[in-house]
């Protein structure tokens, strides 16, 4: 299974616990109403923490996914500008040969050698440019995808902007609670 898979697997895995934690605050909420009309304080900011947590980790995850991906582009990148190094030098070493001959013939067995690396040389970059341009055009797909999760962590984070708000407002009913009218 790859990186890609895993980390889907495990966002997965955490969207479902976050779901099934949701459901059961939920239920719990439910029955605390029957049994005590509203939660306190300490029961609501716990609750809140427990979410901003569970949202946090989702973004942590996320982002590290983002991250794998860039340094397996990084990685790609690296492999090519060595290769096309290694073909310039190939070509430089063929200049200076050409340089000490002087329009002699001398050495052609050498230059055909030389020739026959680099035509090896420019068949694997050809090969795996073409290979590389389907995987930009997979990348590009992904990009896409990408944008939109970015659109969707922007609201995660406002989501976890509201949720500190409301945890702020359940912290201050914490430390000062309404006072109770006796009818």
């Amino acid at each position: 299974m790859s990186d890609r898979e895993r980390d889907k697997q495990a966002l997965e895995e955490m969207d479902r616990a976050l779901g099934e934690n949701m459901a059961k605050a939920g239920a719990g909420i439910d029955q605390a109403v029957v049994a005590n009309p509203q939660p306190t304080p300490h029961e609501q900011f716990k609750q809140l923490v427990t979410d901003l947590q569970s949202t946090a980790r989702q973004q942590q995850l996320k982002t590290e996914q983002s991250i794998q991906q860039t340094l397996q582009q990084a990685a790609t990148a690296l492999a090519d500008a060595q290769k096309i190094d290694l073909v310039a030098g190939q070509l430089q070493t063929m200049q200076q040969a050409l340089a000490q001959q002087q329009g002699q013939s001398g050495n052609l067995q050498y230059f055909q050698q030389m020739l026959q690396q680099l035509t090896t040389s420019v068949h694997e970059q050809l090969h795996q440019s073409t290979q590389q341009a389907a995987q930009s055009l997979q990348q590009t797909v992904s990009s896409m995808a990408q944008s939109q999760a970015a659109m969707f962590d922007s609201q995660s984070y406002m989501k976890i902007s509201e949720m500190l708000k409301q945890c702020d407002k359940t912290l201050q009913l914490w430390q000062n609670p309404p006072q109770q009218t006796v009818h």
